[in-house]
């Protein structure tokens, strides 16, 4: 779905069976940390490919529904963080896909980032999802979405504990609680 309207940003599907998929290689590095020209060149990019798929469902929806704010439900990539990027631009790992608020990704690219570069995410983002869609609010669904971002963030989790082999749970065991906590802590903060 991707490929079809920029496909620069994701790998080459090679083969795919129901659940799963194998993709080529996808050249560069890890942007960890992620640039203020990375962000420029990748979330304007991706808001574009999801205002283009903006519709339907075809994809199983996100746990946590959130007001739309004017953008539509649409594909969101679930773990939107630097190291599923690439430095030449390309977007890896897409096994937490959902339909969705687009706000999930972008609350997600925070999650990771530097608090320094957080105002230049908001204004890439909104100003990308403004020219798609201009009557949009994208700041103000920035408002309340970190809350919803955690929280579907919590979902993500137990279902990926809930299937991988028990000795990788160590790796994430406490994962869920810790984005249960944050999503608490985001809706105190946003009470103050």
């Amino acid at each position: 779905m991707v490929a079809a309207h920029d496909a620069a940003l994701v790998p080459e599907v090679l083969a795919s069976a129901p659940n799963r998929v194998l993709l080529s290689q996808a050249e560069g590095a890890n942007c960890w940390p992620v640039t203020p020209a990375q962000i420029e060149d990748v979330v304007p990019r991706w808001v574009a490919v999801q205002h283009a798929l903006a519709g339907e469902a075809r994809l199983p929806p996100s746990a946590v529904p959130m007001p739309d704010f004017g953008l539509p439900d649409t594909l969101t990539h679930g773990d939107f963080h630097p190291g599923n990027w690439r430095s030449s631009g390309v977007v890896i790992d897409w096994s937490d896909a959902a339909w969705g608020h687009p706000a999930l990704d972008v609350c997600r690219l925070m999650e990771y980032a530097k608090p320094e570069l957080h105002d230049l995410i908001r204004r890439v983002w909104s100003e990308a999802w403004l020219s798609h869609r201009p009557d949009s609010r994208p700041l103000e669904a920035l408002k309340v979405a970190p809350r919803a971002s955690r929280l579907h963030n919590a979902v993500k989790y137990q279902e990926f504990l809930d299937n991988i082999e028990a000795s990788e749970r160590i790796y994430h065991e406490g994962d869920p609680q810790i984005e249960l906590r944050e999503a608490l802590s985001a809706v105190r903060w946003q009470a103050r």
